[in-house]
């Protein structure tokens, strides 16, 4: 798989797990999140520092959401925060 399959499917399992999370599917906005992780660690080594300053707060940020249920806000920030970072 080249880089920009890995890119693409990335972007895919991180819109899919948006759009489960802003209806209700919990399971399924996992699973996607789940596929987005894996991609996203595949790629870790071609992230600057600078942008790795980033992700981090939003990325702790968006675990404390999953961790008080609160589902829009992580939609939220993995839609408008998260995703044009990458």
């Amino acid at each position: 798989m080249n880089e920009q399959a890995s890119n693409i499917i990335g972007q895919e399992h991180l819109d899919s797990a948006i759009l489960a999370l802003r209806l209700g599917m919990e399971g399924m906005a996992g699973e996607g999140l789940t596929r987005f992780i894996d991609a996203l660690t595949l790629r870790l080594s071609e992230v600057s520092p600078a942008r790795m300053q980033q992700l981090n707060p939003l990325l702790g940020e968006t675990l404390a959401a999953q961790v008080r249920g609160d589902f829009p806000r992580m939609a939220d920030l993995l839609q408008y925060e998260i995703r044009p970072l990458l």
